[in-house]
């Protein structure tokens, strides 16, 4: 499961660089027509960049794939359980939907910023490059990339946590699982080794660490031990 959302991630990563790229390019063309600086600062004013990205540019296509990943990974916890909670599932994948789509209203608005400034300031095409991809900066493929392989690991918890909380018997016990290596944290590596638990216990143990893992970017998740 964790190498198919790494996957998923990875495609959805460089799909939205491409989405950043001819944004980018679009806007340089724009820039390059000239004109008034008045006329064409209120365009940019009146544009909106966030539904350009969303809609036009094909962010929600992509944003409508990246979910299909997410019923994928509640899929396979339903089988380890029998069943899933569909309620969870709907309302966590809503909240990274937001989270998301936070994440480019962001973006929409660093880029009107840009193009105003950069019409009365007259500066040239090689800095407006440069400050159109800072202001794009977290929708390259690296930083993307990062956040939605988090998202996809912290639901792929919570959606464990909050099933196994209903549906698994209360004396079930659960390992923490995945890699051990340089890039590990010393919190994981402790968990790695705290051998079978049971919920209460890795809430006494290790409060949060439930959902949250070891935190941010972390690539380990919980498996219940079937005998």
């Amino acid at each position: 499961m964790a190498q198919m959302s790494d996957k998923a991630a990875e495609y959805f990563a460089m799909q939205t660089e491409q989405i950043r790229k001819k944004l980018i390019n679009e806007l340089v063309e724009i820039y390059k027509k000239g004109g008034d600086p008045a006329a064409f600062a209120e365009q940019m004013l009146s544009a909106n960049f966030t539904e350009h990205i969303i809609r036009d540019l094909g962010f929600a296509d992509e944003m409508n794939s990246l979910f299909a990943e997410y019923d994928k990974i509640a899929g396979g916890i339903a089988k380890t359980f029998g069943q899933v909670s569909t309620a969870a599932v709907e309302q966590l994948k809503t909240l990274d939907s937001l989270f998301f789509m936070e994440h480019v209203r962001d973006v929409g608005e660093a880029l009107t910023r840009q193009m105003v400034y950069a019409v009365y300031t007259r500066i040239d095409e090689k800095t407006l490059i440069e400050n159109l991809m800072a202001a794009t900066k977290s929708l390259s493929e690296e930083q993307i990339g990062t956040l939605v392989n988090t998202s996809l690991r912290t639901f792929e918890r919570g959606t464990f946590a909050i099933t196994a909380e209903e549906y698994a018997p209360k004396d079930a016990t659960y390992i923490y699982v995945g890699p051990d290596d340089d890039r590990t944290r010393p919190e994981c590596q402790e968990m790695l080794a705290a051998g079978e638990l049971t919920l209460e216990e890795i809430e006494s143990r290790f409060p949060g660490a439930l959902i949250n893992g070891g935190g941010w970017g972390c690539r380990h998740s919980w498996q219940m031990v079937v005998e």
